[in-house]
Parts: structure tokens; C-alpha cells; sequence
């Protein structure tokens, strides 16, 4: 929830859609409650999550419907997990196709919320 405040200046020369009695202009301005740091726009927003109880840092992508690990990432930390056929095409928002080795199902925590694969443990 925002706070309201008013804010005079004094550019009596100024067009403003909102003059007061005084001739002065003043603008709505919000006051945010919470915030993150804004840095570089390019650098993706990463999230640590437990991955069959494995630490991961992921990319949080809200217009991804799947995630995504290397081949690499996969043998290293879930090598007993097993590497299903891929039923699903995925491509970049270029409209690239992204080619996949395969897919496994994991549990996933994050937040101190979890989530288990229908059928699978994971294992």
C-alpha cells in the first residue's frame, strides 16, 4: 500500500494541472514500502533453491513455464536421477529452439514451500 503526500514548488511560471490557492503547483507522490536495489537491467534475477535437497542458484524467469539446468549441472549434482525423453519443445523468446537432453522429476523447496513430482520421487 502506497502513502499519499503532496509536494509544492515554488516556479510560479510553471503549467500544472493542479495550481493551489497560493499560485504554487503540487504533484501526487508515492511513497514505497519495500524495495529492491536496482542494478544492471541485463543481469537476471537468481533465486538459491533446494533441488532434491541439493543448493541450486536459478534464474527466476516468470514467463518460463519450465526450468532449465545444464547437461553438466545434471550429471554433477543428480546422476541417479533418471534422464526421461523429452516431450516438449521449448523455445527462446527469439523463437530459437532450445535443445534438450532430456527431462527428470525433482523436488523442489523454496521459501519454505515444496513441491513433489506426481509419481515420482525423484530418486
Amino acid at each position: 500500500m502506497r502513502d499519499r503526500e503532496e509536494v509544492s514548488t515554488s516556479d510560479k511560471s510553471s503549467d500544472s494541472d493542479n495550481p493551489t490557492s497560493d499560485g504554487q503547483s503540487s504533484w501526487p507522490v508515492y511513497t514505497i514500502k519495500g524495495a529492491h536495489e536496482i542494478g544492471d537491467v541485463n543481469k537476471p534475477l537468481m533465486a538459491k533453491v533446494k533441488v532434491n535437497g541439493k543448493s541450486l542458484n536459478m534464474e527466476i524467469d516468470t514467463g518460463s513455464g519450465k526450468s532449465i539446468i545444464s547437461y553438466q549441472e545434471y550429471r554433477q549434482k543428480f546422476p541417479k536421477v533418471k534422464l526421461r525423453p523429452v516431450s516438449v519443445v521449448l523455445k527462446t523468446v527469439t523463437g530459437q529452439k532450445i535443445d534438450l537432453c532430456g527431462t527428470i522429476s525433482v523436488k523442489v523447496e523454496y521459501n519454505q514451500m515444496c513441491v513433489t513430482p506426481y509419481g515420482d520421487k525423484g530418486k
